[in-house]
């Protein structure tokens, strides 16, 4: 497991400058965001809502663009190890994160918010051949992260529990969609603050916040 890309934005310095000088898209901000613009709060580590000078900004993001490049190179060094090893075709990969980052899209950082840049994150997974499962598909139908463990367990052979409230991904990754959700519902509550939770609802095709 990896805790990058995560605050405090530090990658090897070799990563970041690949970054530093290119031509990194600037953070969307909506028409209303505004509202949320403030002074600077950068010495507060914690602070999710702040406003940011362009340079800082391009700093910041170079930033996360090379973690998000080591973690990367990381990922690749593991398989090849087991493409050496000849493991690779006996194991089943599925690589995501618990959250995305606002990076200062809408004048915000860190988790917690519904926006796609928060919640919305890397889900890729590799079957083995022997599996013989449709290889480079998208799959556009709403899924979380409660649908892992069911996974594994149906590759494992081990009943599913009723009370697990995920799916198997496999039916999804076999290109039947039929029985899958229209709808997945989320849920945070702003740095574990209750009465600040957010929730949301999302399709293929909307979100509700």
């Amino acid at each position: 497991s990896f805790i990058d890309p995560h605050p405090p934005l530090t990658p090897p310095q070799f990563y970041y400058d690949r970054y530093i000088a290119a031509d990194l898209p600037m953070p969307v901000v909506g028409d209303w965001a505004p509202s949320f613009a403030g002074p600077e709060r950068g010495l507060d580590i914690n602070a999710s809502v702040l406003s940011l000078d362009e340079a800082t900004m391009r700093y910041a993001r170079a930033a996360y663009y090379g973690m998000i490049n080591h973690i990367d190179d990381q990922v690749g060094r593991l398989l090849n190890y087991l493409r050496d090893r000849k493991l690779l075709e006996q194991t089943f990969i599925l690589f995501t994160s618990d959250h995305g980052e606002m990076l200062g899209d809408h004048n915000m950082f860190r988790k917690t918010f519904a926006y796609e840049a928060s919640a919305r994150i890397p889900f890729l997974a590799r079957a083995p051949r022997p599996m013989e499962l449709p290889s480079e598909t998208v799959c556009n139908a709403p899924v979380g992260l409660q649908d892992i463990m069911p996974t594994f367990l149906e590759l494992a052979g081990v009943p599913i529990p009723e009370t697990v409230t995920g799916e198997s991904l496999l039916p999804l990754m076999r290109g039947d969609e039929s029985s899958w959700r229209s709808v997945l519902q989320g849920e945070h509550a702003g740095c574990y603050q209750y009465e600040d939770g957010v929730h949301f609802l999302v399709s293929r095709e909307a979100k509700y916040i």
